[in-house]
C-alpha cells in the first residue's frame, strides 16, 4: 500500500507538462459520523498532514461550505433552530458541481466559508490548489446522481446513531452556541429523519423516498392518504394502468401483454418537514 501511495503522489512531479486529473474520493454519513477525522486520517497516512498547503498532494473539502445563503425569513427559522439544514436543497448543488468540474480540470478554486453562528456565507473564501487526491465529505455527498458519478472512489462512514447524537450535542452547544433542546429538537425534527432519507446507502434504506414537495403557509400537515390518481405502466411491457388507487394500501391488475399479475403492495408514507 505504502509503493501504490508513493507512485500516485509522485505522478505529478514527473510530468509537470502534463495536467494529471486528480482521483476524487467521496466521504458521506450521518451528522457527527466522523467524516472530517476519516479525511485527515487519509491525509496523514499519505504523508501530507504537515506540508504546505500550497505544495500539498491531497487536499479536503467539506460540503458544509456549499450552504446556500439564506433569506431573511430562513435565517429567521434557523436561529430558532426550524430550518432544515440536512435536506438536499440546502445545499448549493450547483456551485458543487462547478468546482468539481474545476478541480477534474486542475484548476485552482476558491471555496467559500459558511459561520454557522450566524448562517450566513461570508465574503472570504478558502483557496484550494490542484492536488492529485481530493476528498470530499458531507451528510449529502452521495446524493445526487450527477455528483456521485464523479468520484472514483466512495467511503461511507457508518457509527451508532447514539455516538453520533453525543457528538452533535457537544459540537453544537460548545462551537455553534446552541442550547441542547434547541439541538435535540433539530435533531429529531430533522436531521434523523433526513438521514434516513437522503443520506443512507440505498441498500440499507428501508425507509422513504420523496415523492411530493410543496409550500405550506399558516399551516402544517400532519397526514396523508394515498388514493385514486395515480397512475403507473408495466415495467417491461409499457402497459398503462391509468387509475391506480392505492386508498386500501395494495393494488392489483392484470398485464395482458406479458399474461401476469402486476401490483403495488404494503404502501406507507411520511411527512417530513423540507
Amino acid at each position: 500500500m505504502a509503493g501504490d501511495n508513493e507512485t500516485l503522489l509522485s505522478s505529478r512531479d514527473e510530468n509537470t507538462d502534463v495536467i494529471q486529473q486528480p482521483f476524487l474520493i467521496g466521504v458521506s454519513g450521518g451528522t457527527a459520523s466522523g467524516k472530517s477525522s476519516v479525511c485527515e486520517k487519509i491525509m496523514e497516512l499519505l504523508g501530507q498532514n504537515k506540508i504546505d498547503h500550497h505544495q500539498r498532494q491531497v487536499a479536503i473539502l467539506s460540503q458544509d461550505s456549499f450552504y446556500k445563503a439564506l433569506t431573511p425569513e430562513q435565517k429567521a427559522k434557523a436561529l430558532k433552530g426550524q430550518f432544515n439544514f440536512d435536506h438536499p436543497d440546502a445545499f448549493d448543488n450547483e456551485l458543487i458541481m462547478q468546482t468539481l468540474r474545476q478541480i477534474l480540470q486542475g484548476k485552482t478554486v476558491h471555496i467559500p466559508i459558511y459561520d454557522f453562528v450566524t448562517h450566513s456565507r461570508g465574503d472570504e473564501f478558502v483557496t484550494v490548489y490542484p492536488a492529485d487526491v481530493v476528498l470530499f465529505e458531507g451528510i449529502l455527498m452521495f446524493y445526487s446522481q450527477e455528483i456521485r458519478d464523479l468520484f472514483q472512489m466512495k467511503l461511507f462512514v457508518d457509527t451508532d446513531p447514539d455516538t453520533r447524537l453525543s457528538r452533535r450535542v457537544l459540537r453544537d452547544i460548545n462551537e455553534r452556541g446552541r442550547d441542547l433542546d434547541q439541538v435535540l429538537s433539530q435533531y429529531i425534527t430533522f436531521v434523523k429523519p433526513a438521514f434516513e432519507e437522503f443520506c443512507l446507502p440505498a441498500e440499507d434504506n428501508e425507509t422513504f423516498k420523496t415523492m411530493v414537495q410543496f409550500e405550506c403557509r399558516g399551516l402544517e400537515p400532519v397526514d396523508f392518504q394515498p388514493q385514486a390518481g395515480f397512475a403507473a405502466e408495466g415495467a417491461e411491457s409499457g402497459t398503462p394502468f391509468p387509475e391506480v388507487n392505492l386508498l386500501e394500501k395494495d393494488w392489483t391488475d392484470y398485464d395482458e401483454k406479458v399474461s401476469e399479475s402486476v401490483g403495488i403492495y404494503e404502501v406507507t408514507h411520511r411527512v417530513v418537514k423540507c
